[in-house]
């Protein structure tokens, strides 16, 4: 009797759980100014002597989802994401963005250089990153609002880009080419 009770209170149990409705939000719409290109949009820079262009190939913003069932929580693996990538330009550029959790940003422009950082705590993943950040500036003459300064340790290492500068509406508006020694600068139309 004593399994019988036991046995119907655990599938009362289970049949209860697996009837839940998870949820998982989507990538906020108010966060996409992180990841602000979406497919088809053309990004220009200049360094006074040339230009390069990129065309972005790939968008995604995570939608919400909700599913019934699961008797644990974690079933539902609950990723949210928004992210760009361009073409291919000059000097082996591509400019990957990816914003996780409204939070985390990974910013890409070469293969193996990359910056990791916390958009709101303002804290790098990485020893050798810094960041600064400002609520708004001039960047040749132009206003650009919460910008983000993240440079590498040159003295102890040789990456391909030593710095950018991040605006949020704007994405990278400037980029340092540490080994061709050129600042490449935003055509903001």
């Amino acid at each position: 009797m004593k399994i019988k009770t036991f046995l119907i209170f655990v599938f009362l149990i289970l049949t209860v759980y697996s009837c839940r409705e998870l949820k998982c939000d989507g990538f906020p719409d108010s966060e996409l100014k992180w990841i602000p290109y979406k497919i088809n949009d053309t990004i220009k820079y200049s360094n006074n002597n040339d230009t390069i262009e990129f065309i972005v190939e790939q968008f995604y913003k995570s939608e919400p989802i909700s599913e019934r069932g699961g008797f644990f929580d974690w079933e539902i693996f609950c990723y949210i994401e928004a992210y760009y990538y361009t073409s291919k330009a000059k000097n082996d550029y591509q400019i990957k963005e990816n914003c996780d959790n409204g939070n985390s940003m990974r910013i890409e422009i070469t293969e193996n250089d990359f910056f990791y950082f916390e958009l709101y705590s303002r804290e790098s993943f990485l020893d050798t990153i810094k960041l600064e950040y400002f609520e708004d500036t001039l960047i040749n003459s132009k206003s650009y609002k919460e910008v983000f300064l993240i440079t590498k340790d040159t003295i102890h290492y040789s990456p391909k880009i030593a710095w950018i500068i991040k605006a949020s509406d704007k994405g990278i508006v400037e980029f340092y080419d540490f080994e061709l020694k050129k600042t490449w600068n935003l055509i903001d139309n």
